[in-house]
């Protein structure tokens, strides 16, 4: 059966691996209540400390960052990072993996981790090269800069090797 884009969203944002029973689906209703109800009291406060910092120093562009800044961190960081925390606690991210299948398992996350390893090393090396060009001008010279390249490449193992333990440890082994 072909999943919907809704679905794939959903399993993407929970990092929901496998078919969603109705264990995982309760569990991650839970967990995006829990990070609603979180979000909404961030909101009230940060807005109520930007409107005292705005008027009590009339500096609004200060107020301004303050609030764009605070905002990026907790929902990137706090919210983001209970989203990662309650998944692995309940375990919705573990792949459960029959004893026969084990080999197959490990073949499919070491070339899905190289293909998000070499993709994300292609788009930071064109990132980088073009955030170079802002500055210094001359994209050709900023594509071909050894710098550039070796820092690239790097990123893209490291990446690769990360996921790589991700997923590795994310696989249970079902008798």
């Amino acid at each position: 059966m072909k999943e919907s884009i809704g679905t794939k969203i959903f399993k993407q944002f929970y990092n929901i691996s496998g078919p969603i029973d109705e264990y995982k689906k309760t569990q991650a209703n839970t967990i995006g209540n829990t990070v609603a109800i979180m979000l909404y009291w961030f909101n009230i406060a940060i807005s109520l400390l930007t409107i005292i910092i705005g008027g009590v120093t009339k500096n609004y562009l200060l107020a301004f960052f303050i609030l764009s800044g605070t905002i990026l961190i907790f929902t990137i960081f706090i919210a983001g990072g209970y989203v990662m925390y309650a998944g692995h606690k309940y375990h919705l991210a573990d792949q459960e993996v029959e004893k026969g299948d084990i080999h197959s398992a490990y073949r499919n996350i070491i070339f899905k981790s190289l293909k998000i390893g070499i993709l994300g090393a292609i788009f930071a090396y064109f990132l980088n090269a073009f955030v170079l060009y802002l500055y210094f001008g001359n994209f050709i010279r900023q594509l071909s800069d050894p710098s550039n390249i070796v820092a690239c490449i790097t990123c893209g193992v490291t990446v690769t090797l990360l996921l790589l333990l991700v997923y590795y440890l994310r696989i249970k082994k079902v008798k």
